[in-house]
């Protein structure tokens, strides 16, 4: 899991497993699903992620993206990068529409960009979270 969750590096995976990188990851799936549900406003969640490191946040972010987009067309769990939240995201997956979800996909991967410009942070995740509140409405 800390692996996968390390793309690959084994010595990152290592630290992640003495640091609770997971639980902290665990957290933000909570939180990303509570914003889903409507239970918590995404610019509360926002200013929490605000405090973390945001190379992985927007990794997490993205992979949780394109494990839906693959729960969408398949149902295995060993081809996702969280097969630990497999049935979650399959919850999920049957009322988000896959055009919502590649429009989410493509404004992570520009944010992974502007991570590099001075951007402000908050705004970025407000945008992020607002969009993931918007696809999730019918829910």
């Amino acid at each position: 899991m800390l692996l996968g969750l390390a793309q690959g590096a084994p010595l990152l995976a290592l630290n992640y497993a003495k640091d609770g990188t997971l639980a902290v990851r665990n957290e933000c799936f909570k939180q990303w699903l509570e914003v889903a549900k409507r239970q918590t406003h995404p610019i509360l969640i926002a200013e929490q992620w605000l405090k973390l490191p945001e190379t992985p946040l927007l990794f997490w972010l993205t992979s949780w993206v394109v494990d839906l987009i693959k729960c969408a067309y398949q149902n295995h769990a060993d081809s996702l990068y969280n097969p630990d939240l497999h049935t979650q995201l399959q919850g999920l997956t049957q009322s988000l529409s896959l055009k919502g979800l590649y429009r989410l996909y493509d404004l992570l991967l520009l944010s992974r960009a502007r991570l590099e410009t001075p951007i402000n942070k908050q705004s970025l995740f407000e945008e992020i979270l607002i969009q993931w509140s918007e696809l999730n409405r019918s829910r």
